[in-house]
């Protein structure tokens, strides 16, 4: 057992009084009584900035094993509830018997990625060499759920280590290494935020069913550690590297929504990855590529930008963006500046607990060769670096400038373990349609349409229909005209704007509101006027003509009979 007996907290409810947790925790145990039984209450008070203080109302005094008994005992009965991260005693306090001490395994602080589908034999050699915590999946690496399974066993054998962990992410949308056919789609966490402003009971039961869904497809090839939830407040403006993967622009949204999706990957026997601590939201510019540099000012930061990473504190793991926080230190990026880690991220404006990753150092948001930059971020006060693009001649390079994990960072990464169980029974199939009836989804990959898509559909709709209605129109001028009756052309109506052949009503207005209600298209142009009194023989003329200055037209007459 992790930090002697009694030190689980089961967090029940979050209110804006004393008063109101003492009421909610008396309803809750009143309707739970079996499951509750035993407990105290304990209440923690969470400063979230602009959105005010909030009360979690928190049952204490339960064991490990009890807390997940009861936590799962509430589950069944659609209470919504997670585990908070126990306290420990020391560094070396791991294991699960009722007075057992291990010591913490120091492996070196990285975590390294591969070059392909398989372990090659120069990989497995460095990688037994150079011990490091962990590894990190990319698209590169999953090709079947076979391939997976035999990579994740040879990459943890090369460290002799069967619970090293292995990392990817797998957000759901367009951040996603493990595509179909082979695993399900899962749509962007930005699709659980657009269901919150419907119905926020239902966006939160919908990110937790997520998130125990995207673990099980990651279980099931080995895999411990998701990359996600992302936590990130963007604003108007911001560069779309975040855009859908964050949930919302609303920080208590994230929130909510983030929490869930966690408790739902923890469920299925699999720790979330908090990201980009403190906050990638308001950055103009991708890290992958360049340095962004966020001009925001402190109050604003504490209000939107830090609100979710203080309000998720005690989750087990999290990732350090590179960009730089011009308020609290313009010289370096959160990753590289002590100043932003030690005020920000683990002081009194975050006060995250858990252990630190780097983001990748091959993104170019960071200076120097790879050594510098491994150098950089441990010095600021990273726990363990990235190292993501599995290219073997920058991973040796790193291993001077990489220790093995520190004191801390062993006991953080013992703590986050402690957190991870088997997974939780579920009926996954179940899950899936409950998934589905939530977003109610009309489309086969689960996404909500994205303004883009809106303005393709209806482009790939309205622009052949105007092209059409042009030529249409204008035809019909060019023929009166032809014939023998030149007002359409006075009127400029021989032409191909379209401005000219379109009616406000009939060719806009109408097909609009048809396209958006019925999804059936209807409409007309505006006439073409035509003085048939002027026209040669109109029921009895057909007339063919070439390009101007091709030749002259020709026309063939015949009389009615």
């Amino acid at each position: 057992m992790i930090g002697g007996s009694g030190s689980w907290r089961i967090q029940l409810a979050s209110v804006r009084s004393e008063g109101e947790a003492a009421a909610e925790w008396r309803r809750i145990a009143g309707r739970h009584p079996d499951a509750l039984g035993g407990l105290s209450m304990q209440v923690a008070r969470v400063d979230l900035g602009d959105k005010g203080v909030f009360y979690r109302v928190q049952g204490a005094g339960a064991d490990e094993a009890r807390a997940k008994s009861v936590c799962a005992q509430l589950r069944a009965q659609n209470v919504g509830v997670w585990l908070s991260v126990p306290s420990f005693s020391g560094p070396a306090s791991v294991g699960r018997g009722a007075a057992s001490s291990t010591p913490v395994a120091h492996p070196r602080a990285v975590v390294f990625g591969c070059a392909g589908l398989e372990v090659t034999p120069d990989e497995a050699a460095f990688f037994r060499d150079a011990d490091p915590l962990g590894f990190i999946l990319f698209r590169r690496n999953c090709d079947n759920r076979d391939q997976m399974r035999r990579l994740v066993d040879d990459l943890r054998a090369s460290v002799g280590r069967p619970d090293a962990p292995v990392l990817i992410d797998q957000e759901g949308g367009r951040v996603a290494r493990m595509r179909p056919p082979h695993w399900p789609a899962h749509p962007p966490m930005g699709v659980f935020g657009a269901l919150a402003g419907r119905d926020a009971d239902a966006a939160q039961e919908a990110a937790w069913i997520n998130g125990r869904l995207l673990a099980h497809m990651l279980a099931e090839v080995g895999i411990t550690v998701d990359c996600a939830p992302v936590c990130d407040v963007p604003v108007e403006g911001a560069h779309d590297i975040i855009g859908d993967r964050a949930f919302s622009r609303d920080p208590a949204v994230v929130i909510a929504l983030a929490r869930a999706t966690a408790e739902g990957l923890l469920a299925g026997g699999v720790l979330p990855v908090i990201k980009h601590i403190p906050g990638h939201g308001r950055a103009f510019a991708d890290s992958h590529a360049e340095l962004p540099v966020v001009e925001a000012d402190r109050a604003a930061l504490e209000a939107t930008d830090f609100a979710p990473f203080r309000a998720l504190a005690d989750l087990p793991l999290a990732m350090v963006a590179h960009v730089v926080l011009k308020a609290i230190d313009p010289t370096a990026p959160a990753s590289t500046s002590s100043i932003v880690v030690r005020e920000v991220v683990r002081g009194p404006s975050i006060g995250f607990g858990g252990l630190l990753f780097s983001d990748d150092l091959s993104m170019n948001a960071l200076q120097g060769d790879p050594r510098t930059r491994a150098e950089a971020v441990l010095a600021a006060g990273m726990d363990v670096v990235l190292h993501c693009n599995g290219d073997l001649a920058e991973m040796r390079s790193l291993i001077g400038a990489v220790p093995v994990l520190s004191g801390a960072a062993a006991e953080r990464w013992a703590r986050a373990e402690a957190m991870r169980h088997a997974p939780e029974p579920a009926d996954i199939a179940a899950l899936t349609n409950r998934l589905a009836e939530l977003l109610a989804r009309p489309r086969p990959d689960g996404r909500e349409r994205t303004m883009e898509e809106w303005i393709f559909q209806v482009t790939a709709v309205a622009l052949p229909a105007i092209i059409a209605i042009t030529l249409h129109e204008a035809a019909h001028g060019f023929v009166a005209w032809r014939l023998g009756d030149d007002t359409a052309y006075r009127l400029g109506r021989v032409t191909f704007n379209p401005i000219r052949h379109i009616d406000p009503f009939g060719t806009v207005l109408l097909p609009a509101l048809m396209f958006f209600t019925t999804g059936f298209v209807f409409g007309w142009a505006k006439p073409v006027p035509v003085n048939f009194a002027r026209l040669d023989h109109p029921a009895a003329t057909w007339c063919g003509w070439r390009w101007p200055g091709r030749g002259p037209t020709s026309c063939w007459r015949w009389r009615r009979r």
